[in-house]
């Protein structure tokens, strides 16, 4: 569950052929030691495009599925990831840098770019996203006002105090929770069609009704629905959901004594994706069982989860709360562990599933003193807190 992360990643370097080692280190988000980057620095704009490809790839991809039907549908899983993996990438990772000025180093270009790809997500405009983020959770991280975290505790009902396992029923409810989705398309449809400026609201307009369009024309309507808005309504926020709930330590209390900083690195964690390999002296069938269960694990367990939840630079964003103007942000699995490395500063590390990642994060949320909520969760107030995410 907490296991040493720099010996998982030694243990595959050693034992797994090399040509796979860029791989493993984007599925794990850490790199073996000495290990570089294969693309050298990459321009900001690579990863925006490529996130835009997978989205728009991925909805052509469901078009075609839903326009050939029978066995096609079996790929639609694929179609799905891509679009998910695309749309929280443009917001958690190109909307997140944008905000913080660290894209092409021009403020009006950044804020161009942010607005293109917060409506391509369907996601919070510049200027909301600004003031949740960069005004409200990095200067007060985890506190009674923070956007993120009132999400979690107000609308997910996850709170301190409480046994792990009643916690974790709670977050399953969450994730299939009809009210709790129905806040989150009010709440992004809010932000783009009510509280953003004029020309970001006719952006929005626009997309959307391109997408209805589209949808209307086709000869199987249920079937784009399905193709289309599952990925970018309900799957969307089913990843949205996962990341935000185990982004922090979100109920850790200031100690007596305890310096602020400290304290706020207390509230970080990275987290990393992959099992350690099976052990060497396995033999015979016990062997052939690891080793099936670690590639199968990896494949479609880890990978999945990598490309749609913990996307882009989430593994390591607890070290972006350290060093949140880094420049290097495209290659943030090198960049932020080259800082880590030298200042000797950096988060708790977590390795090993999501589950055991949530495992963690619900175990803090149980060692937490109990506290009443001060907050009066309206709906109104639910929408307006899913604005941003």
């Amino acid at each position: 569950m907490n296991r040493n992360i720099e010996t998982v990643r030694a243990g595959w370097k050693n034992r797994l052929p090399g040509w796979m080692q860029p791989f493993l280190t984007w599925v794990i988000g850490f790199p073996y030691e000495g290990q570089q980057p294969s693309l050298g620095k990459k321009p900001w704009y690579l990863p925006m495009m490529v996130a835009m490809a997978f989205l728009l790839a991925g909805m052509g991809l469901a078009q075609v599925i839903v326009s050939r039907g029978g066995m096609t549908w079996l790929a639609m899983p694929v179609a799905w990831m891509m679009v998910v993996s695309g749309a929280r990438t443009l917001q958690v990772q190109i909307g997140h840098q944008g905000v913080h000025n660290q894209l092409s180093g021009n403020g009006l270009a950044d804020r161009i770019v942010v607005e293109l790809a917060s409506t391509l997500a369907g996601a919070q405009d510049f200027d909301g996203y600004k003031a949740d983020h960069v005004g409200i959770h990095h200067p007060k991280l985890a506190t009674s006002v923070d956007p993120d975290r009132i999400f979690t505790m107000e609308v997910m009902n996850i709170r301190p105090g409480i046994a792990k396992a009643t916690n974790k029923r709670r977050f399953v409810r969450s994730l299939f929770s009809p009210r709790i989705h129905a806040i989150f398309v009010i709440g992004r449809l809010r932000a783009n069609l009510l509280t953003s400026p004029p020309y970001r609201r006719i952006m929005a307009a626009i997309w959307f009704a391109i997408i209805a369009a589209s949808i209307y024309a086709s000869e199987n309507r249920v079937g784009m629905m399905v193709g289309w808005l599952c990925p970018l309504v309900i799957l969307y926020q089913v990843s949205a959901m996962c990341q935000f709930v185990t982004e922090h330590f979100w109920t850790r209390q200031r100690k007596p004594g305890e310096s602020r900083k400290f304290h706020n690195g207390s509230l970080l964690l990275n987290r990393h994706l992959g099992d350690p390999l099976p052990a060497i002296v396995v033999k015979g069938l016990t062997w052939l069982l690891a080793w099936a269960r670690w590639w199968f694990r990896l494949a479609f367990y880890h990978g999945p989860v990598r490309m749609t939840v913990l996307l882009g630079d989430l593994p390591v964003h607890g070290t972006h709360h350290i060093w949140p103007l880094c420049h290097d942000w495209s290659n943030a699995i090198y960049s932020y562990h080259e800082l880590s490395e030298r200042s000797g500063r950096g988060p708790i590390e977590v390795v090993g599933s999501f589950g055991s990642i949530l495992d963690v994060v619900m175990a803090s949320f149980e060692e937490s003193e109990f506290t009443s909520s001060n907050v009066k969760m309206t709906l109104r107030g639910a929408c307006e807190i899913t604005n941003g995410m």
